[in-house]
């Protein structure tokens, strides 16, 4: 058992909230260690984000883990019930960008995969998480690939009105 993340939707009303699940442990990894207010920019989720120039602030801003954590592990006396509720409301993004966003990544990293040999992997990550982007590697969400990981909430984006709102949520 481990920790997994999964997209959570904010819909219209309620009776149509959706998730979707079978994000790789790997990405889980990638976002629960990024920070909105001091990205670690030796992840490398980010290094990928940076070496096909384009933005990856999204992601922060939909991490709802910082707040989790603390709540799990940490002083939940900390903050006031406004406040995390807050947090857990701001953290809502437009599926639309968030779609826009990943299907960039994914274009720019089909147009030149051979980028992907410029990521520095530390210790811990999974150095073949980006190999053999175009196929779906991995019969568990333990060893499944980027581009796997990609084409799975690119298809669950692509399901959601425009007006729909999505987050990371973490199980």
């Amino acid at each position: 058992m481990g920790l997994d993340i999964f997209i959570e939707t904010k819909p219209e009303s309620e009776s149509k909230r959706e998730s979707c699940h079978g994000i790789s442990r790997e990405f889980c990894y990638q976002i629960c260690n990024l920070t909105f207010d001091n990205p670690n920019s030796e992840l490398e989720l980010i290094q990928i984000y940076q070496i096909y120039d384009l933005d990856f602030r999204i992601l922060s801003r939909m991490n709802v883990w910082q707040i989790e954590e603390q709540l799990r592990y940490g002083d939940s006396n900390q903050f006031t019930k406004d406040e995390i509720e807050a947090f857990y409301n701001n953290a809502f993004q437009p599926s639309i960008e968030f779609l826009k966003n990943l299907k960039s990544l994914y274009s720019k990293i089909r147009t030149k995969p051979e980028l992907l040999t410029k990521v520095k992997w530390r210790n811990g990550s999974r150095v073949n998480y980006t190999d053999q982007f175009d196929k779906n590697i991995g019969k568990y969400i333990v060893d499944r690939n980027l581009g796997w990981d990609l084409r799975t909430m690119i298809n669950f984006l692509e399901k959601l009105s425009e007006s729909t709102l999505v987050r990371f949520g973490f199980v």
